[in-house]
């Protein structure tokens, strides 16, 4: 869903406008306020983007067009990155200071469940990290071009435009998912995972114009 961001500076606007005046930063207020008319008019590029405000797509088709990640995924990965290294350190700091001492299950099961959490928790925990601190890396690695000549990961296969014969957009409307399939071989293009999408979008449409599309 779309919402318009100018709608947004406008009621920020107003209110700093009517509120000012009675605020001993008023001036403060008021350079704000100019920043938000400034934005709102387009004079200047917003350093930040809401979740809702749409990137907006080039006017002209681009002759090459370049697709690093997006940000959400790999915020998502970041995170998970964080928190599950985090958690394998604290583990390892527990078990290294002794804090949760061994003892058998018949014994204690509190005592031996809070010891294995801890002496398991610093290998999967740890482990977990790396494994999405590489998923992390490897997404941010990687780079989709699409030129004149065809579409694919700097990288790796190109499939060429010639080759496609089919556009899937049975996904398209819900998730921003378009598949371009040829005789023996598929590419995948994700809006959620690829940044600058609507240029790729726009560049696939006036490359293969009389391309069968299926799933509409």
């Amino acid at each position: 869903m779309s919402i318009k961001i100018d709608g947004v500076f406008k009621i920020i606007g107003r209110f700093i406008r009517n509120t000012a005046w009675k605020s001993q930063f008023s001036h403060f207020s008021l350079e704000f306020l100019s920043i938000f008319d400034m934005l709102r008019d387009n004079e200047i590029e917003p350093i930040f983007r809401f979740p809702f405000q749409e990137k907006p797509m080039s006017e002209t088709t681009p002759a090459t067009v370049e697709c690093k990640a997006a940000r959400d995924p790999l915020l998502r990965l970041g995170f998970a990155t964080i928190m599950l290294v985090g958690f394998g350190l604290y583990c390892i700091y527990d078990i290294a200071k002794g804090t949760y001492p061994y003892m058998a299950i018949d014994k204690d099961f509190n005592t031996w469940a809070t010891w294995a959490f801890n002496f398991y928790g610093q290998f999967v925990f740890t482990a977990g990290g790396l494994f999405f601190a590489w998923k992390f890396f490897k997404a941010k690695a990687r780079v989709l071009v699409a030129d004149d000549d065809g579409v694919g990961y700097v990288g790796g296969t190109k499939i060429a435009w010639s080759a496609v014969t089919q556009i899937d957009l049975s996904k398209f409307k819900s998730k921003e998912i378009m598949v371009l399939h040829t005789a023996d071989d598929e590419i995948t293009l994700d809006g959620w995972k690829l940044d600058n999408f609507r240029d790729l979008v726009a560049k696939v449409e006036a490359t293969l114009p009389d391309i069968e599309r299926t799933g509409l």
